[in-house]
């Protein structure tokens, strides 16, 4: 996707109007290198921030079920599911 932005920016010209690709000079590209950087990396990011958030695992506490985050937090066993990485482990003491 950053690569897309990057790509996009190459071929706009000053303002938001678009235009068929031409002869770019070697200075132009290597001028535009920092702004491909910097909008790669936002991109990047928030993609990152997105993937995650969708694929969160999801664990219900009574029954040990797992489950990867959709709207419905109960279980079929009546207990309800928790995201994983926010629960609290408690190892057994014999």
């Amino acid at each position: 996707m950053g690569v897309l932005v990057a790509v996009l920016c190459a071929f706009a010209s000053e303002g938001v109007r678009f235009h068929a690709p031409r002869s770019i000079s070697f200075n132009e590209i290597v001028s535009r290198i920092p702004l491909f950087i910097v909008l790669g990396f936002i991109v990047g990011i928030i993609n990152y921030r997105f993937a995650l958030r969708s694929d969160r695992q999801l664990v219900c506490p009574k029954c040990g079920a797992i489950k990867f985050s959709d709207n419905i937090l109960q279980c079929s066993c009546g207990g309800h599911f928790e995201n994983i990485e926010e629960m609290k482990w408690h190892e057994h003491k014999k």
